[in-house]
């Protein structure tokens, strides 16, 4: 995402995905279980989702190489 390219958010969105299955497996279904493990990854994923389009934008709008001269 450093970088501008829309693979790292979805490389992102996998890896709280994962957290999500993880928390699951590990806690059930008790809120209070869930929140120390998903607070944090949820509000970064929130940031991620919102920044989607930014990067879409620029993953499509990628300048010509000239290569070396």
């Amino acid at each position: 995402m450093a970088m501008g390219r829309l693979l790292g958010a979805y490389l992102f969105l996998l890896a709280w995905a994962g957290t999500l299955v993880w928390t699951i497996y590990e806690s059930g279904f008790d809120f209070w279980g869930w929140l120390p493990r998903l607070f944090g990854p949820t509000l970064i994923a929130v940031l991620v989702v919102l920044s989607l389009p930014v990067l879409r934008r620029q993953d499509t709008v990628r300048p010509v190489s000239r290569g070396a001269v």
